[in-house]
C-alpha cells in the first residue's frame, strides 16, 4: 500500500502554506511524499510552481467539505476553510 500527505489549495494566495509544508516534510527527511488537491481556480503559475518543486497535483472539481470537516474547521475556528484545516494537522 501506498501513502501520501494529502493538502488542498484552494486560492492562489496559499501557495506559500504548501511550499512551507513540502520543505518541512523534506527537511524531516519524510517517509511519505506530498500530493495536493487542487481548485478550478488555481492559476497555472501556481501549477508550474508546484511542478518546479516536485509536488504531484491532482484537480479537484467543485470540492466541498464533509460535514465532519466542516464541523472540525468550524471548532477550530478555521474559517478560511479546509486549507488551512490541512496545514494545522500536517504541522501540529
Amino acid at each position: 500500500m501506498r501513502y501520501t500527505y494529502i493538502s488542498f489549495l484552494g486560492s492562489d494566495d496559499y501557495l506559500i502554506g504548501i511550499l512551507a509544508l513540502k520543505n518541512r516534510l523534506d527537511v524531516l527527511k519524510s517517509e511519505y511524499p506530498l500530493t495536493v488537491l487542487v481548485s478550478e481556480d488555481i492559476s497555472n503559475k501556481s501549477k508550474r510552481i508546484l511542478k518546479k518543486y516536485g509536488i504531484p497535483y491532482v484537480i479537484k472539481k467543485d470540492y466541498v467539505p464533509s460535514e465532519e470537516i466542516q464541523k472540525i474547521i468550524h471548532l477550530l475556528g478555521c474559517h478560511s476553510g479546509l486549507k488551512l484545516l490541512v496545514s494545522c494537522i500536517f504541522l501540529a
